[in-house]
């Protein structure tokens, strides 16, 4: 049987109305609406006095989905941020685990600065938890936990392990030898790539949850001082869908070095000074202070004038001697080569000969370029010295 154009168009629009009133199920079922014998069909079950009429219940799950998808972010092709992220409907919590007074904790947490402290290859727990409003359309989320810099000029710069301490890891870790934070879950995977600079594409690790919630030990491989630019650094946390919709992010900041006492410490009591209001100077006895340091340092420098004038020029002998030495730490070198440094510019300070000059200063020179090849990539946080 044939139907004109205008007939049909009244059947879709039929079609459609009716199908805004119906519940899932009936939805379900499927609608041909090229298909007379499916119109009627669809008609009679409106007409059944034993179908649920008016259902709103589709439509109220569209909504809420609709509008909790709004408030996510899909960060595909964009850096990461660590502006912290709030989407309505989604409560999103991490908390570091554990306490930090043990002597062994290896981490300290200031509550001053907001900020963690953790020594090299150390661990420290995170715990997860998501709740969700009754109408969340996602079953299951990820969390991931990347390291990236707090300072907005350097943002897109990636954060990775440096050379040497990638050099210290065993042929079975070569490909995550690059990532900075290694997690300790048996769900966790590691994503990215050695380079990688926009969100989907950094070094982080990512974490199936459970029940809505997880624990993630993580271990921090590469210190600071190893950032070259990306001093300043955070965890930031993001809570993902699977399709990789961002429906959460925390940020911690965190500094990793070798005294994360000390460090802690150092930070908190700069932050004091700079809290503390000046007292007003007494200018009188200020004033008699300085005239009276001024009085001294014109001594000195009179002093050393005179001494200045009187400096024995020597003969330098120069007799070339190459030594191969490893010292306790990379502070320890450090001193060394300023050492050797400052002896050479005071020899050619005496000289006076320009020839040897010309060879000291070379001297000079070659103990830089071994000195930045050297310590190029390695902490000099070390306790020694």
């Amino acid at each position: 049987m044939a139907y004109s154009a205008n007939n049909m168009n009244e059947s879709q629009e039929l079609g459609t109305g009716l199908s805004q009133i119906m519940n899932s199920e009936d939805i379900a079922l499927g609608l041909n609406m090229g298909d007379i014998d499916g119109i009627m069909s669809f008609a009679e079950r409106v007409n059944d006095d034993t179908v649920t009429s008016f259902s709103q219940d589709l439509f109220i799950e569209s909504t809420v989905k609709q509008e909790v998808l709004n408030g996510s972010k899909n960060l595909a092709g964009k850096p990461p941020s660590v502006e912290e992220l709030f989407v309505p409907g989604v409560s999103f919590a991490v908390e570091l685990q554990g306490e930090q007074t043990g002597s062994c904790a290896g981490w300290a947490y200031s509550d001053k600065l907001k900020k963690l402290f953790v020594k090299l290859e150390g661990s420290c727990a995170f715990t997860v938890n998501v709740e969700c409003e009754s109408n969340s359309p996602m079953p299951y989320w990820y969390v991931r936990a990347m390291l990236v810099s707090t300072v907005p000029e350097f943002n897109h710069i990636p954060i990775q392990r440096c050379h040497n301490h990638r050099a210290k890891d065993a042929p079975k870790y070569a490909n995550i030898s690059m990532h900075v934070i290694r997690c300790q879950n048996g769900r966790a995977e590691y994503v990215g790539y050695d380079g990688g600079a926009l969100f989907m594409e950094r070094c982080a690790v990512r974490v199936a949850l459970e029940d809505n919630k997880a624990t993630l030990p993580l271990k921090f491989m590469c210190q600071n001082s190893c950032f070259k630019l990306a001093k300043l650094t955070g965890i930031v946390f993001t809570l993902e869908d699977p399709d990789g919709n961002v429906w959460g992010r925390r940020t911690m900041p965190i500094k990793i070095c070798t005294n994360y006492r000390r460090d802690k410490l150092n930070e908190e009591n700069s932050l004091r000074s700079s809290n503390t209001p000046s007292k007003p100077l007494d200018r009188s006895r200020t004033t008699y202070k300085r005239n009276r340091i001024a009085g001294k340092v014109s001594s000195s420098q009179s002093a050393s004038g005179m001494c200045g004038k009187r400096m024995k020029r020597e003969q330098i002998s120069i007799e070339p001697c190459r030594i191969s030495l490893t010292l306790p730490s990379p502070r320890m070198a450090k001193r060394v080569f300023e050492a050797a440094i400052g002896m050479i510019s005071n020899a050619v300070l005496r000289t006076h000969n320009e020839q040897d000059k010309a060879v000291l200063m070379k001297y000079i020179q070659t103990i830089r370029e071994e000195r930045s090849s050297t310590l190029d990539g390695c902490s000099q946080d070390s306790e020694l010295l």
